[in-house]
């Protein structure tokens, strides 16, 4: 099964309008990480649920999304004046489901692959799993990475 060209624009453009509305809230001048976590405005899945219909076409039954592996570092690691405190990262796959196919978002990684990235370390990581992603993505009609 292949998305048709609808689909795939419709795909497109959500993912486009999404980070065009994380892009637009950095343009408010607010930092690009807050000082204190912030609650998302009130409105936002309603404007996600709009920006979902803007392109014709059949509208995914389903969205999946499963955990596969874990990276745990200080927060220093990943964002300039961090503290020590480690932070959690997930790794993840999503796949979007259509009536007609499935398109999928990000690829998963083997374990050599998540110990390569975690220097070496012993981190979650959960094979069967990562094995579900790669099946997935045989079957799916479109690969977004």
């Amino acid at each position: 099964m292949h998305l048709n060209g609808d689909a795939m624009k419709k795909l497109a453009i959500l993912g486009a309008l999404i980070i065009g509305s994380v892009s637009t809230w950095s343009l408010h001048g607010e930092p690009l990480v807050p000082q204190e976590a912030g609650a998302y405005s009130a409105d936002l899945l309603a404007r996600v649920r709009v920006a979902a219909t803007i392109v014709p076409g059949a509208q995914p039954s389903g969205i999946n999304y499963v955990k596969f592996a874990e990276s745990h570092r200080p927060l220093a690691d990943i964002i300039e004046g961090g503290s020590q405190k480690n932070y959690v990262s997930a790794r993840t796959a999503f796949q979007v489901v259509y009536p007609s196919g499935s398109a999928m978002i990000d690829s998963g990684m083997d374990q050599a692959v998540h110990k390569f990235f975690g220097f070496g370390r012993v981190e979650p990581y959960w094979p069967e799993r990562n094995a579900a992603v790669q099946e997935a993505l045989r079957k799916a009609s479109l690969v977004v990475i």
